[in-house]
């Protein structure tokens, strides 16, 4: 993706209401006691998602700014892979990143059941940013 600020949504133009339900991120032992980022920046992407980035990719810095501006690091996952600016195919690879997508369904199901199942069911929610 490179690093400039995320695409634009088509959200406005879906016509089911908005999940009513607010997303508590788990906190981790690092982060107990301190500010969460979208507290110091509420423009901070908050739901769930998973950045898939190649250790080769000659945009790799860009994309690590890029998750650390516009996300929320206490509900954004990374998957590191050694490759390039491409979707993984070498088997590892792509176990990796199917291993890193059930851990978030684990993690955030009590989340996706309440919302309405969003991150499942519709390309509203990016689940995964490359």
């Amino acid at each position: 993706m490179g690093g400039g600020a995320p695409m634009p949504s088509d959200m406005a133009e879906d016509s089911r209401p908005l999940p009513t339900t607010s997303f508590e991120a788990p906190t981790s032992s690092a982060r107990k006691g301190q500010t969460s980022e979208a507290e110091v920046n509420p423009e901070l992407i908050t739901i769930p998602t998973l950045h898939l980035h190649g250790l080769e990719d000659h945009y790799l810095e860009s994309g690590r700014s890029q998750l650390h501006s516009y996300y929320d690091l206490n509900v954004s996952r990374l998957c590191e892979i050694d490759y390039h600016h491409a979707m993984p195919w070498a088997k590892s690879d792509t176990e990796q990143l199917a291993n890193h997508i059930r851990n978030m369904y684990d993690e955030f199901k009590p989340w996706l059941w309440m919302s309405g199942g969003y991150m499942t069911t519709s390309a509203r929610v990016p689940l995964l940013h490359c």
